[in-house]
């Protein structure tokens, strides 16, 4: 590529695994150096199912392919062993045609390239769903390097206490020790004999463990515990001092404490964010369990999985809200976490120290308790609320938040902190004739879409902006309800945003065209992501300008599917 080995490892590294792909077609040489850092890191294969399958259709060929080879071989030893005669010429050239025709197939891709895999990804992705089971990751694993890991692991008890094969248990031998992320399903409905059995399998994990989520499946009714019963083991081991990020499902105060989650918990004082999806019960023992072993602990989700059963109540959310130490930074609303007064009561005592707040799918969290959150956390870096429908979006004269007498905004503590605000307003272009907002006191006259950008405006720091308008209902189209362009309807008044490096656009209440884009590219240096661009005339031709004129600016058409 260069000639010099450095300086090629050095450019391979900032490519992507499509730039990778095409410069290990251009000729043998780049090919030989550029397919160790295609094969390196696997991880990448995760971002589409297709990825996944095709390198599963590589597996299974490929051990197909082995075992034929090795077929084939052990019949040529065999026909070695056996006393040659005397054969005729036609015979011969007979018998040479037939070698031929069984000779092995040539050795496997996995023999060539998995000695460079360092990052293995989902093992379980890779099963053969029908009969070879986890017999192909066998066949990779037995080319891979001894420091290989692997991205994400899942593993069940109840899975290995049916498993018919060994190859299920050779599979989680194999992927324990090298898990970076790890889906454990604990069943522990036969309590005094699976106890230390699960203990053992935590502790074959290693110091690439990162992050870790768990399933407990309990008795229905309560066990007699002992506290002998309760593992005694106290050296530290490696998995938990890497162990940062933890998630759990199925949590439930019914029962209370047992000697497992006692034993688990005490092995978590290095975690800094804890996700909880669904729990029964008020979860008091969880949180208890926070405060005592979790002291690092500044980053909560809560009721994110839309897909899991259950939720977390109003009483779940405002306790484990109180379960920190040093305050909340970063905290996620989810569809299942019911918010209501007292979540948001307990919200409000970290205000002081949040740094992110990502709400956006908690219906019980109103729009003005969001601005009142923008208003008071003094140091707000990241605000995402953008929601996908309209009820229980922000409305504009709620962000925009004016003094009613004065008319000047209301100062905000996060003005001087924010980077990233993603959010979507609601009934912003419900305008009368002169452009003023329909029911709403707005003192001195001054259109509703002009205090908006005032209010963008005292954001100097912002590098990632997502506005989504949803006015109406959700029936408004761009470009169809208004007639001004986004540079008559107030864009001038962000020109101090010298440091935006991304903007989302969707449903915007005015339009965009090529001047506007160009006065982005004029006044925004740092401007490197345009998302949301639709499809009419207008914002096709400002997209192919922007194309020609600064290729460098990635440009997302997102009318179709949105902001997320």
């Amino acid at each position: 590529m260069l000639g010099v080995p450095e300086l090629d490892t050095m450019v391979c590294q900032y490519l992507n695994e499509q730039d990778l792909a095409r410069c290990a077609l251009v000729c043998k040489k780049w090919h030989a150096l550029v397919m160790p850092h295609l094969w390196r890191d696997l991880a990448w294969l995760k971002k589409s199912p297709q990825n996944l399958n095709l390198f599963a259709r590589i597996l299974h060929h490929d051990y197909r392919e082995a075992k034929r080879r090795q077929e084939l071989l052990d019949k040529g030893d065999r026909t070695a062993k056996q006393p040659t005669q005397p054969q005729s010429s036609s015979s011969t050239s007979s018998s040479s045609s037939s070698v031929k025709a069984s000779s092995p197939p040539p050795l496997s891709v996995l023999s060539k390239y998995a000695r460079w895999i360092r990052v293995l990804p989902d093992t379980s992705c890779l099963k053969d769903p029908c009969l070879l089971g986890f017999v192909p990751l066998l066949h990779l694993f037995e080319f891979c390097s001894p420091n290989v890991q692997v991205d994400r692991s899942s593993i069940s008890t109840w899975d290995l206490d049916r498993a018919p094969y060994d190859t299920h248990r050779q599979m989680v031998e194999f992927a324990l020790p090298r898990a970076r992320r790890l889906s454990f399903h604990v069943h522990l409905v036969n309590f005094h004999a699976q106890l230390s059995r699960t203990v053992n399998l935590f502790n074959q994990c290693s110091g690439t463990l990162q992050r870790l989520e768990l399933s407990v499946d309990m008795p229905l009714h309560q066990p007699d515990f002992k506290e002998e019963e309760e593992p005694t083991d106290n050296d530290p081991k490696a998995w938990t001092l890497s162990l940062k990020e933890l998630a759990l499902y199925h949590w439930t105060d019914v029962i209370g404490i047992n000697p497992f989650h006692t034993w688990f918990f005490k092995q978590c004082n290095q975690v800094v964010r804890l996700e909880i999806h669904n729990t029964h019960g008020p979860a008091k023992l969880l949180a208890q369990a926070m405060l005592t072993h979790m002291p690092l602990l500044t980053e909560i989700a809560l009721g994110c999985d839309a897909y899991r059963t259950g939720g977390l109540s109003q009483a779940a959310v405002s306790t484990l809200l109180s379960g920190s130490r040093q305050g909340w930074r970063r905290i996620e609303f989810g569809t299942k976490a019911g918010c209501g007064p007292p979540g948001i009561a307990a919200l409000n005592n970290h205000l002081t120290t949040l740094e992110t707040l990502i709400s956006d799918a908690c219906i019980s969290f109103e729009g003005y308790q969001r601005v009142h959150v923008l208003r008071t956390a003094k140091k707000l870096f990241s605000f995402k609320d953008i929601r996908d429908y309209g009820c229980g979006a922000i409305q504009g004269v709620e962000f925009i938040d004016q003094d009613e007498r004065t008319g000047d905004l209301c100062p905000w503590e996060c003005e001087a902190t924010l980077k990233q605000l993603k959010i979507k307003l609601s009934r912003l272009t419900e305008m009368d004739a002169d452009g003023f907002m329909v029911g709403v006191s707005m003192p001195h006259g001054h259109q509703a879409q002009f205090r908006l950008h005032d209010r963008l405006a005292r954001f100097t720091r912002l590098e990632v902006l997502w506005i989504k308008s949803d006015p109406c209902g959700g029936k408004f189209k761009r470009g169809k309800n208004s007639d001004k362009t986004w540079l008559s309807n107030g864009l001038p008044k962000l020109a101090g945003l010298k440091a935006l490096k991304e903007l989302g656009i969707d449903s915007m209440f005015a339009k965009v065209g090529v001047e506007e884009v160009e006065w982005m590219t004029k006044n925004w240096p740092e401007l490197r992501t345009i998302r949301g661009l639709g499809r009419d005339v207008g914002e096709l031709k400002a997209t192919k300008w922007l194309q020609e004129h600064h290729p460098l600016i990635d440009v997302s058409l997102g009318s179709q599917h949105g902001l997320k």
